[in-house]
């Protein structure tokens, strides 16, 4: 869960940069107009490892059902298992085996993508001449 936790950190992060980053290029009138694109499509990355990882909140809010997210399964299989001494059943070893599986992936994608995606975004910014 305190991997779960970091990652959901690190993403609000990721999330945050790219908010100052779309400020910065509104106030930079002479910015190539892609770049309004390319942070959209990294937001979109983001929001995709995002509900990946915490679940669709839109679907959740409306009551329909949703495919278990990585914090779901493993928010399960804790509060189903704190207050026994009972070994873990096989529905929650099951629980946590895709959870470490899912969130391997999306890990890697996460480390990936600052070293790449905002990095370039941030030194295009800074080309154009964005504050």
């Amino acid at each position: 869960m305190r991997r779960v936790a970091g990652a959901q950190e690190e993403l609000g992060q990721a999330r945050e940069r790219l908010r100052y980053m779309r400020a910065a290029l509104v106030q930079t009138p002479g910015a190539d107009p892609a770049l309004y694109k390319r942070i959209d499509e990294v937001g979109a990355t983001l929001v995709g490892l995002q509900t990946r990882l915490s679940g669709d909140r839109t679907r959740r809010q409306l009551n329909e059902s949703t495919v278990p997210s990585i914090s779901s399964r493993v928010g399960r299989v804790i509060g189903g298992h704190w207050d026994t001494r009972q070994t873990p059943t096989a529905t929650q070893r099951r629980n946590l085996a895709i959870a470490r599986e899912e969130f391997t992936v999306l890990r890697q994608e996460l480390t990936a993508l600052p070293k790449t995606d905002l990095a370039q975004l941030e030194l295009d910014l800074e080309e154009a001449g964005a504050p």
